[in-house]
């Protein structure tokens, strides 16, 4: 495996990217649907990113929730199934 991210830092770019598409990670957590497992491994893909920068440019840009997170997101495809939940 790769050069990781600090944890801190991509724990908060997981949760700033699920907020910016619209998820509650707190929600689905509480709701079971997604397991602390699942969340651990979001975090793990988030570390490995090569464009962190870009991805807190996307988080604060402003304006309403999108409908996607960006293609670069690890996390993408895990982030439109739970949209698909909600």
């Amino acid at each position: 495996m790769g050069l990781q991210g600090d944890v801190g830092t991509h724990l908060w770019l997981t949760r700033g990217m699920a907020a910016r598409v619209g998820v509650s990670l707190d929600a689905v957590l509480h709701e079971g649907t997604l397991t602390r497992a699942d969340f651990a491994g979001m975090v793990t893909r988030c570390r490995s990113c090569s464009q962190p920068a870009d991805c807190l440019a996307f988080q604060t840009a402003g304006g309403a929730a999108c409908a996607e997170a960006p293609d670069y997101c690890a996390n993408r495809a895990l982030l439109a199934e739970l949209q698909d939940l909600g």
